[in-house]
Formats: C-alpha cells, sequence, structure tokens
C-alpha cells in the first residue's frame, strides 16, 4: 500500500501539483508500528484530481476526496486552511492554499504533522520528530483555541495518548479540562467510536484513567467502576451506566442488556447456561473471572 502510494505521489506531480503523504502513517512509521492507514494531501483541486483519476476517485466535503487505486483506498485532501467553525466540530468552509506552511497549521496535533514527498523524504515544520522522540502529545497552536475549533480533538488527544502511551502536554491537559464541557457538542455515535478505539487497545486503562482524571463523565454521558477487558466491544457497553442517547441496534442492546444481568448475577452456573446465549455467557465470563 506503501508504494501504491508513493505511485500516486508521482502520478499527481507528473500533471504539474505537489502531493505529500501526510500524517499518521508518517508517526507510525517513525515508531515502528505497522499501519495500513495512509492519507495523501495535494494542492490539486478535488476537481483536478477528478480529471487525474476519472472514475475511482469520489469527492467528499471539505476538499477531500477517496481514492480507489490498485485496489486499496486512499483519502486525499487539498491543502486548505479552515474557516469560522461550527458549533464546536467542523469548519463553515475552507479556502484552498498552496502550500504545505499553511496546510500543517489546521491539523491537531504535532505528532500528526508530518509530510512524506515521493522521495521518501520527511519533512517536519512543527518539530513533531521531537515530540515523537519525547513521547508526547502538543497541539499545533494555542490549545484552547484547538480544542474550541473542534472539541472532538479532546477525544482524540486521549486516544492517541492511550494508543501510543503518549503523555499529553501540560498545557493541552489544562486546555482540556477548561474546555471539557465542549464534548457535549459531539455527537454520540462520534463519541462511541473514539471510546471504541480507546477500549480496543492494549493500553485502554490509561484512557478510562484520563476520563476519570479530568472528570468528563459527566460531559460524556455515562458512569463506570472498573473496566475489565473483553475481546468482544458488546463488554465494553455492558460496564457503563450510559444514557440512551448512545445509540445501538435492538440486538446489540439486548446483548448489553443480558451481559449487565449476568454481571448483576455474579457468576456462571446451570441458571445462567439456560438463560443466555454463548456469546453473552463469554462476554461475563471475561468481566466476572468466571468459566
Amino acid at each position: 500500500m506503501f508504494e501504491t502510494a508513493i505511485n500516486i505521489l508521482n502520478i499527481i506531480e507528473n500533471r504539474g501539483y505537489k502531493a505529500y503523504i501526510v500524517g499518521g502513517y508518517i508517526r507510525d512509521k517513525l515508531l515502528n508500528i505497522d499501519s495500513n492507514d495512509i492519507d495523501l494531501c495535494t494542492n490539486a483541486t478535488p476537481e483536478q484530481l477528478a480529471s487525474i483519476f476519472s472514475d475511482n476517485i469520489s469527492l467528499n466535503s471539505y476538499g477531500s476526496c477517496r481514492l480507489l487505486f490498485n485496489g486499496y483506498n486512499y483519502e486525499i485532501t487539498t491543502f486548505r486552511e479552515d474557516n469560522t467553525y461550527i458549533k464546536n466540530r467542523k469548519p463553515s468552509s475552507v479556502s484552498y492554499v498552496n502550500t504545505i506552511e499553511k496546510d500543517v497549521l489546521r491539523r491537531d496535533f504535532t505528532i500528526n504533522s508530518l509530510y512524506m514527498d515521493k522521495d521518501k523524504n520527511i519533512i517536519d515544520l512543527l518539530g513533531a520528530k521531537e515530540d515523537i522522540n519525547n513521547r508526547i502529545i502538543k497541539s499545533i497552536g494555542d490549545p484552547y483555541i484547538r480544542l474550541e475549533e473542534d472539541s472532538l480533538r479532546i477525544l482524540r488527544a486521549i486516544r492517541f495518548s492511550c494508543v501510543l502511551n503518549f503523555n499529553i502536554d501540560k498545557e493541552l491537559e489544562k486546555a482540556i479540562i477548561s474546555k471539557k464541557h465542549l464534548i457535549k457538542n459531539i455527537s454520540h455515535q462520534r463519541k462511541k467510536e473514539e471510546l471504541e478505539k480507546i477500549y480496543n487497545s492494549d493500553n485502554y486503562k490509561l484512557g478510562f484513567y484520563l476520563i476519570n482524571k479530568y472528570n468528563m463523565c459527566d460531559e460524556l454521558g455515562f458512569t463506570f467502576n472498573n473496566i475489565k477487558k473483553t475481546k468482544n466491544i458488546i463488554g465494553l457497553w455492558a460496564q457503563l451506566d450510559f444514557k440512551e442517547d448512545y445509540e445501538f441496534s435492538k440486538i446489540d442492546k439486548n446483548k448489553i442488556n443480558n451481559v449487565k444481568e449476568i454481571i448483576n448475577y455474579g457468576k456462571i452456573d446451570e441458571y445462567i447456561l439456560s438463560k443466555y446465549s454463548q456469546e453473552e455467557i463469554i462476554i461475563s465470563s471475561e468481566i466476572i473471572n468466571e468459566g
């Protein structure tokens, strides 16, 4: 997938534009973490990209495209500046720019600000390599402003801290505490996605430790005690006392309620084995250390 991405950069540049791999893939590469999540950016507009890749590309919002190339999917975003944000989440509009020096300033954290050119040279404009080496998450620019622009960055900071086992910069941490009330403006679906990513990481306990440390349960709409790891994500939600705003399919909601019942019962016996499904029993046994 990486070599295919380099091929895409060459195709775009051969048409007279600039193009780079950007963000998390390069960070993970420096950390020796395997990743197939490769994002690209370019000064070519979505319409210009469509003329290059024709039927293989679909145009999304905010100057981004989805490209299917040699069997792989890539997101390609035009260099841009974000204009005024709406409801602490999305920009009202974007303005295209022509350089990565401007494009980089709209990104969230320094660790995600690396660019790689077609010759595989890494371009570090904001000291990202140093922060990666120091295993610290810093905001690009004023953290209070960046979190106010997009409050999902609060949960993203916690997720990156958890997944990468990085510390959160003190100034960013202060901003998270100051702006945590803005989490209420995030859709429950997006909160759900971030929480599940935290739980699926090997270091998930750090994520829930930080949620407790920052007293964010009210904003997130749930309470919890000790969270135990299960192979099935249903196990997470069975251990949370969450509000109805979190939506689940009827089947999953039933599984969550059943696992809660088994946990409250406190053991796996003949009664439980006869009443509940094998899946629900396995999830519950992982939580109550039975089986």
